[in-house]
C-alpha cells in the first residue's frame, strides 16, 4: 500500500472577495487519490474552469510523483458567508497515515488541526465571511452628567476575514453640547480604546466559603406593632428607603428586671412585658440560664398579668436581677422576601420566614453582598476588565478573590497564608459552544473585585477591556494603534461692540468659553502682559453674551479674539493597522473620560 502523508492547505479564514490559495498532497510516487471541494451550496470546484458547478466532479485518480501533489483552487467573491469541505480520498491501493486527533474544548474533533484518517477519507474545511465594519467612536463609559449630548464623527473602516491591513490614518471628531465644554488632561495612549460586551448574570449569587455575605448595617427602623405571628412586618416608615430585597434582619435586644425571686417558668417582670419581648426570645442573665437555650413562649399566659411572662423551661432567679430577651432573628439568617407586598402600605415588607417582634422594636437590616456570581458567558472577558451596570457597585473590576493572614508582618519571616482562593473564572466543567470551530460562549462562575447587591441578579451588565490584549480577548481583532494625537478645536469669536479700559467683554459666541480655564488673545488684548484668563461670563452658555476678563481691555467693535485652554470640538487622530480580523462588526471607544475633562 501506498501512503498519503499530509494535506498541506491554508485552512485560514477567506475574504468576502475571494482568494486563490495553493494546496500539497504529500505522499509516496505511486500513490493514487481523488479530491473534491464543496460549497455550502452542494456545488463543486471544476479545477479546469476554476468555478463551483451543480453537477460533482473534482480531481480524479491522480497519482503522486517526486513525492507531493500541486495545484491551487480560486474561492470566489460572495454576498453571504460561505464555507467549503474538502475531501482528499486515498483510492488505488492507496492508505492515510492513521489519524492523529485533536479536539475542541467541547470535544468534538478539529478535523483541521488533526492529521492522518482511520478511513480512505481526509476532511478539512474552510470558512468564508463578507466583510466586516471596524467603527472608532468615543465614549463615556460611566455615562457622566458633563458628558450628556455629546456627540462623536466617527471613523469607519471595511475590512476582510483573513488580510493583512497597512497603516491607516483616522479622525475621530468630539463635539459636546453647546452648553458643555471640554479640556484636555492628555494625550491619548493605546489603553484609552476600549471595546465592550454585554453579559447577562445568573439569579443568584455563589457563596465563598467563608465569605461575609452581609458585612455592613445599610438600614434601621422600628416596628410599628406587634408581630404575634405571620411574615408581614409594618414599619414606622416606608421600607423602601432602609432595606432591598434579601436583606437580613436582626432586632435589638431589651432587658428588665425580675420582680420578686421564683423558681418556676412563670417570671414576673417590673414593666409590662409586650414592651420588652416577644415569644421567641432567647433568655439570658445568669451562669445556668446561659449555659442552655431558654426562650419566651408566652406574655401573660393566664391573662391576669400583664408584666408576667411564661419561659420554655423552669428558672430560677433572683428579685432585681436583670435578664436580657433577645429576638429570635439574631439565631438564625431571616431575610427580607418583599417589599409592600400587598401593594396597599409602604411601610410593610414581608420576611423569608414567619417572625415574631414586640411593638417598637428596632430593627437592623444588611445588604446581601456576593463577590461571586454566575454567568452566561465567561468567553473574551480577562482579569482587570472594567464592569459598569445600574446595580454594579462603583470601582469594580474582574479579579481573582484571595482570603489570607499575614502573619510577623514587617519582619524577615513576614508570609501570607492563604486561607480560601477563587479564580477570576471558573467553568464549573460546562462544556462550550463552538461556532466554526471557535468558542463562543462559555458559562460559569466569575468573581469581581467587590461584592455586589442581591439586585444585580438578572441584570445585563457591561465589561471594558482597555488595550490591544483586551480588545482581542473580546472580540477576536488584533489591532494596534500608533501616533494618537489629540486636539482642541481653535475657539473664536467677534465683539459686538467697542470696549474702553473695561473687563467685561461682550461676544458673538460664549460657547467653548470656560471660566478660570479659557485665555484671551486677539489684536487689541493688551500686549505687555499674559493673555487675559476669563474670569466669569462663560459657565454653561451659548450664544452671544458678555465674558468677564481678569484684565482691562480696550477692543474695537467687530475685534476678533481666540480663546484658548477650552473647547466644544476636539479631534483624535492617529493610524490603525489590523492585524487579525474578527468574525463580526466591531465599535472600538475611545475612553473620553481619561482623555478630557467635560464641564
Amino acid at each position: 500500500m501506498k501512503i498519503i502523508r499530509d494535506l498541506i492547505f491554508d485552512t485560514s479564514d477567506l475574504p468576502e472577495n475571494g482568494k486563490t490559495r495553493t494546496f500539497n498532497v504529500i505522499g509516496d510516487d505511486g500513490a493514487v487519490f481523488d479530491l473534491e471541494i464543496k460549497n455550502e451550496d452542494s456545488h463543486y470546484y471544476n479545477f479546469y474552469t476554476n468555478a463551483f458547478q451543480a453537477t460533482k466532479t473534482g480531481l480524479k485518480d491522480i497519482i503522486i510523483e517526486q513525492g507531493s501533489y500541486s495545484d491551487t483552487v480560486v474561492f470566489p467573491a460572495i454576498s453571504d458567508n460561505d464555507h467549503y469541505d474538502i475531501y482528499l480520498y486515498a483510492t488505488i491501493n492507496t492508505k492515510h497515515l492513521p489519524r492523529q486527533e485533536v479536539r475542541f474544548a467541547d470535544g468534538s474533533l478539529d478535523i483541521n488541526s488533526s492529521t492522518g484518517s482511520n478511513s480512505d477519507l481526509l476532511q478539512k474545511i474552510i470558512y468564508q465571511y463578507t466583510d466586516v465594519t471596524v467603527t472608532l467612536s468615543g465614549i463615556s463609559k460611566s455615562g457622566l452628567t458633563a458628558w450628556s449630548g455629546v456627540s462623536v464623527a466617527t471613523a469607519t473602516f471595511d475590512v476582510s476575514r483573513g488580510s493583512n491591513y497597512l497603516k491607516v490614518p483616522f479622525n475621530v471628531e468630539v463635539t459636546t453640547a453647546a452648553t458643555r465644554n471640554m479640556t484636555l488632561n492628555r494625550q491619548p495612549n493605546s489603553n484609552d480604546i476600549m471595546s465592550y460586551t454585554a453579559r447577562v448574570i445568573g439569579s443568584a449569587p455563589d457563596d465563598i466559603p467563608g465569605e461575609s455575605i452581609y458585612p455592613t448595617q445599610t438600614g434601621t427602623g422600628s416596628v410599628n406593632g406587634a408581630v404575634s405571628s405571620g411574615a408581614k412586618v409594618v414599619m414606622n416608615v416606608a421600607v423602601s428607603g432602609i432595606m432591598k430585597v434579601g436583606d437580613r434582619i436582626t432586632a435589638a435586644v431589651s432587658t428588665d428586671t425580675v420582680d420578686g425571686a421564683l423558681e418556676s417558668n412563670k417570671i414576673v417582670m417590673d414593666n409590662n412585658v409586650v414592651t420588652k419581648m416577644a415569644v421567641g426570645d432567647r433568655i439570658t442573665g445568669t451562669d445556668v440560664i446561659d449555659s442552655k437555650i431558654v426562650t419566651v413562649t408566652a406574655l401573660d399566659p393566664d391573662g391576669d398579668n400583664p408584666k408576667e411572662f411564661q419561659a420554655s423551661e423552669e428558672i430560677s432567679v433572683s428579685d432585681g436581677i436583670t435578664l436580657t430577651f433577645d429576638p429570635e432573628v439574631n439565631r438564625t439568617i431571616v431575610t427580607v422576601n418583599e417589599l409592600n407586598p400587598d401593594s396597599d402600605n409602604v411601610n410593610e415588607f414581608s420576611a423569608s420566614t414567619n417572625v415574631k417582634f414586640r411593638d417598637g422594636v428596632d430593627l437592623k437590616f444588611f445588604n446581601r453582598k456576593n463577590y461571586r456570581w454566575p454567568i452566561d458567558n465567561i468567553q473574551g472577558l480577562t482579569v482587570g476588565a472594567t464592569v459598569l451596570g445600574s446595580n454594579v457597585t462603583e470601582d469594580t473590576l474582574i479579579s481573582s478573590y484571595v482570603d489570607s493572614t499575614t502573619v510577623f508582618p514587617n519582619t524577615p519571616q513576614e508570609q501570607d497564608i492563604i486561607h480560601v482562593r477563587v479564580e477570576a473564572f471558573d467553568s464549573l466543567g460546562a462544556k462550550p459552544t463552538l461556532t466554526n470551530g471557535v468558542v463562543t460562549t462559555q458559562t460559569g462562575n466569575i468573581v469581581f473585585s467587590k461584592q455586589q447587591l442581591l439586585a444585580l441578579a438578572g441584570d445585563t451588565i457591561k465589561f471594558y477591556g482597555h488595550g490591544r490584549e483586551n480588545i482581542f480577548n473580546l472580540s477576536g481583532y488584533d489591532i494596534e494603534f500608533t501616533n494618537l494625537k489629540t486636539t482642541l478645536r481653535q475657539v473664536s469669536t467677534t465683539t459686538t461692540s467697542a470696549v474702553s479700559a473695561s473687563t467685561s467683554i461682550p461676544i458673538a459666541e460664549r460657547a467653548g468659553i470656560l471660566d478660570s480655564v479659557s485665555t484671551a488673545r486677539g489684536i487689541g488684548i493688551d500686549p505687555n502682559f499674559d493673555d487675559p484668563l476669563v474670569a466669569s461670563g462663560a459657565g454653561t452658555v451659548s450664544g452671544a453674551g458678555t465674558v468677564v476678563l481678569n484684565r482691562a481691555q480696550t477692543l474695537e467693535n467687530g475685534a476678533r479674539i481666540f480663546f484658548d485652554g477650552a473647547s466644544t470640538i476636539a479631534n483624535i487622530t492617529g493610524e490603525m493597522q489590523i492585524y487579525n480580523v474578527g468574525t463580526s462588526n466591531l465599535t472600538l471607544y475611545f475612553d473620553l473620560e481619561n482623555i478630557f475633562t467635560a464641564t
